[in-house]
């Protein structure tokens, strides 16, 4: 339910998503006006009816065996993404790898490269091919916070259930990582079926 709430904050933020806002309306109780002020209703079947619409294909082709070795995610993204994302290794900001996987927004391909904290919700990069501002830019949907960039034809999107602050020295740290190097094609040592997912 988390992964499926943060993808849609992501892609609402991201990619332009009508966002629900607070609803406001007039009531009249006893001859007396009450104005309600508070989240207008949601529908959970046509929300999951909305992430469902983000999943890929891909997502349950790439194996389950990948997720150890880095460069073949990275080669498998790059496949299905038609560029070179970053995959960032964030141990040191004190998350670990444990999936990454193909969705898609808009028809075109959205990867989701996932990790883990000690405490608290998952931080995601999300890439999805094509340009836009070169400046890192603060977001914030709910308790989600976002920063958006792009380089090199890629725009990503950093989100978590993280402070401002933390946020963005991250995503400072991914912008500044080199681009990726073009890879050979790996050799995967068993046949690719599953979702991605961590070994460790």
């Amino acid at each position: 339910g988390l992964g499926i709430a943060t993808a849609l904050a992501v892609a609402a933020v991201g990619y332009g998503w009508p966002l629900s806002l607070p609803e406001i309306g007039s009531l009249s109780q006893g001859g007396e006006t009450v104005v309600q002020v508070g989240p207008a209703p949601s529908d959970w079947q046509q929300e999951a009816a909305r992430a469902h619409a983000l999943l890929s294909r891909q997502t349950l082709e790439v194996g389950l065996e990948s997720q150890a070795n880095y460069d073949l995610v990275a080669f498998q993204l790059a496949q299905i993404l038609g560029a070179e994302p970053k995959l960032p290794n964030l141990e040191a900001q004190g998350f670990r790898f444990v999936r990454a996987q193909a969705l898609r927004f808009g028809g075109e391909p959205l990867t989701q490269i996932l990790y883990l904290g000690e405490e608290g919700g998952p931080l995601a990069l999300y890439a999805r091919k094509g340009d836009g501002p070169a400046t890192l830019t603060e977001g914030r949907v709910g308790d989600i916070r976002t920063a958006a960039w792009s380089e090199e034809g890629i725009s990503y999107l950093l989100a978590g259930e993280v402070g401002d602050a933390a946020l963005m020295r991250i995503a400072t740290r991914v912008k500044l990582e080199p681009a990726p190097p073009l890879r050979n094609t790996p050799k995967p040592q068993t046949p690719v079926n599953g979702a991605l997912d961590d070994k460790s």
